[in-house]
């Protein structure tokens, strides 16, 4: 019998980077967000085999859709933190994904925040539901979204 884990797996990506434009008196009048949020060619989980499955046609398909890019719409007070409204698009697809922004810190020149949020990997047509022995599918429908920006004054 195989035991389930419910740890989820952590999809790292490297080579990230953002254009975040703030008047200096405040993060909170920050205008939207430009970026190339991930460059998918460099998906790195440890394991040469399943990078290359995540960069391959049923993933992420790197050759033909080499980044995702996020662009904030609005933001606005949210309780103790913000939220961010903003276009994803993934895979040729682009779709709205919320993000809920919690700020870890901040400084003359620096800031921090969190940002969480889930999107449904189907709305993009990224991966396949392959089926597991027992039930189940290989890779769920939901997905995560877990962020952690850095941001320092140009």
């Amino acid at each position: 019998m195989r035991r389930q884990s419910n740890r989820r797996p952590i999809l790292p990506f490297s080579q990230n980077a953002a254009t975040l434009e703030s008047p200096r008196s405040s993060y909170c009048q920050a205008k939207p967000l430009h970026s190339p949020v991930a460059r998918n060619h460099g998906i790195s989980t440890g394991n040469a085999k399943r990078d290359g499955g995540l960069r391959a046609r049923d993933f992420f398909e790197t050759e033909k859709y080499p980044v995702t890019t996020y662009r904030s719409t609005s933001l606005e007070p949210d309780g103790d933190g913000f939220l961010l409204r903003g276009d994803l698009t993934c895979h040729g697809v682009t779709a709205e994904v919320p993000l809920r922004l919690t700020l870890e810190g901040f400084g003359d020149a620096r800031v921090a925040f969190t940002a969480t949020g889930e999107l449904n990997r189907t709305t993009f047509g990224v991966g396949i539901g392959l089926p597991l022995d027992g039930g189940g599918v290989v890779v769920g429908d939901k997905i995560s979204v877990a962020l952690a920006i850095q941001a320092t004054l140009d």
